[in-house]
């Protein structure tokens, strides 16, 4: 996003008050939207006159800092103010005149504009509490123009990528435009026609969608969802039969791949995508992903508001066996859910070392069935990540079945599946490795927790987003 151009045209009488705006705009600047020029910028030797004509030319927004001084000085008012008025009569700059202090204008070249603040009250004047109050009025009505600026900007651009057929390059300009004006209609259509151009229909829809919540009468977005819903229905469709072929020879590679390509260039569903090469990995080694596809999987993870990772703990590892610790945290590291669970079976030293749970940690904890709804509701609003869901699935599954209680599905991913094959490796790797690698190493027995286990599946999770190795690579067969 290239900064718009700000020319402060004043006299010097005002330079205090140039510098009270300047800070309520400073925020605008921080956020890279602006870049602000006046006089005092001159570098030193350079020819002032001509330095400031080139930056008055350039600027897409002037403001004139309207005062007594600035009205009697020739060359502000006489050659700035004249130069930048032309340029706005031309439509290449906005001119924005602020009344600083009282002085009669009207009749001025500038008097046909919108004078701020509103109502043509002066900054200094007792109509405003402190400077503060009335810089900050005059700024919120130069950041909307400056939002506006960043729009024309960025669908002017979007129409070059577009019809250069680099709709990916158009979206991420839409994207980051709409975060400064989040319902801009204009921009959501775009945004809309971007995803649709690249075949992510779904993703389209949702966008036509929250068009419609803003504009209900829109009917070109009322058409193009049409329009995103045939093509959805025509993906159903060929997905449905991609997934018969596997069915049909779920021995051979080419239905896998051939999903797989479907998948990566159809759609965004990472999870799936995923599953299929590793159905495709397990018939034929040499089958590859690009670690990108792993890098944006993980970042479309962390982008979800109810994920969490899981943790339980356990008295060994039979089917007899019992958990004795739930936990999940957030992505920021955070607890979402932490309880010991008393079972009928002492903890094991051995258990104790490896957990640091021992039976006084279970002395007061709920037993399982008391426990077992408020953990079916955690399961049920997360999105759950755990170095090995399988087991964790079979440990509750079998908690259940022996307490007679209702088993519930639990949405998540192996993350220990997910970092073998990123790395291309044919083996699993220890949790503690994989930390260990990645500089993130967890404390040895008996002092590491489910906690340290679990900020472990964080950090090996920020590695695969950050493109970063997990292990060596692998160089030979595994026996």
């Amino acid at each position: 996003m290239t900064p718009v151009s700000i020319f402060f045209c004043y006299a010097r009488e005002d330079e205090h008050l140039r510098k009270e705006l300047e800070k309520q705009l400073k925020v605008l600047k921080h956020q890279q939207l602006i870049d602000m020029w006046y006089d005092r910028e001159i570098n030193a030797g350079a020819e002032w006159e001509r330095e400031i004509d080139q930056h008055l030319n350039a600027a897409q927004i002037i403001l004139l800092l309207i005062s007594p001084d600035f009205m009697d000085s020739d060359y502000c008012y006489g050659t700035e103010m004249k130069r930048a008025m032309a340029r706005h009569e031309q439509g290449e700059t906005q001119v924005i005149p602020i009344l600083l202090r009282s002085v009669h204008w009207k009749g001025a070249p500038f008097a046909k504009l919108q004078l701020l603040p509103d109502e043509g009250r002066p900054i200094v004047s007792l109509g405003w509490h402190s400077l503060d109050e009335a810089f900050f009025a005059v700024a919120e009505v130069i950041r909307e123009r400056v939002i506006a600026l960043h729009i024309q900007q960025t669908k002017k651009l979007g129409d070059t990528y577009a019809g250069a057929g680099q709709h990916d390059k158009a979206l991420v300009i839409y994207e980051e435009t709409l975060q400064l004006a989040p319902d801009n209609t204009d921009l959501t259509s775009l945004k809309g026609l971007a995803l649709y151009s690249l075949g992510r229909y779904q993703e389209a829809l949702q966008v036509f969608d929250h068009l419609l919540s803003i504009d209900p009468g829109n009917g070109q977005a009322i058409k193009n969802r049409k329009a995103t819903l045939l093509q959805i229905e025509r993906d159903m469709a060929a997905l449905s039969a991609l997934n018969d072929a596997i069915l049909l020879n779920p021995q051979k590679l080419k239905p896998y791949i051939d999903k797989l390509n479907f998948l990566l260039a159809k759609t965004k569903h990472y999870a799936e995508i995923l599953d299929t090469f590793e159905d495709a990995f397990k018939l034929d080694a040499t089958v590859s992903l690009s670690p990108l596809v792993y890098t944006e999987w993980a970042r479309r993870l962390f982008e979800k508001p109810n994920l969490a990772f899981l943790e339980i703990d356990t008295t060994g590892l039979k089917d007899d066996d019992e958990v004795i610790r739930i936990l999940l945290l957030d992505r920021h590291g955070k607890p979402i859910f932490n309880t010991f669970i008393c079972g009928d079976k002492e903890v094991p030293a051995e258990i104790s070392i490896i957990t640091g749970i021992t039976d006084k940690h279970l002395f007061q904890a709920p037993a399982l069935t008391d426990a077992w709804e408020s953990i079916r509701q955690v399961f049920g609003n997360h999105y759950v990540i755990s170095f090995n869901l399988e087991f964790d699935i079979e440990m509750l599954e079998a908690a259940a079945e022996r307490y007679s209680l209702e088993m519930y599905s639990i949405s998540g991913e192996c993350l220990m599946r997910r970092a073998m094959l990123y790395s291309g490796s044919h083996s699993y790797s220890k949790l503690s490795d994989l930390c260990a690698y990645i500089g993130r190493p967890l404390p040895d027995y008996p002092h590491r927790t489910a906690f340290h286990r679990a900020k472990g599946q964080i950090a090996v999770l920020e590695a695969i987003l950050q493109n970063k190795r997990l292990e060596d690579p692998y160089e030979g067969p595994s026996y």
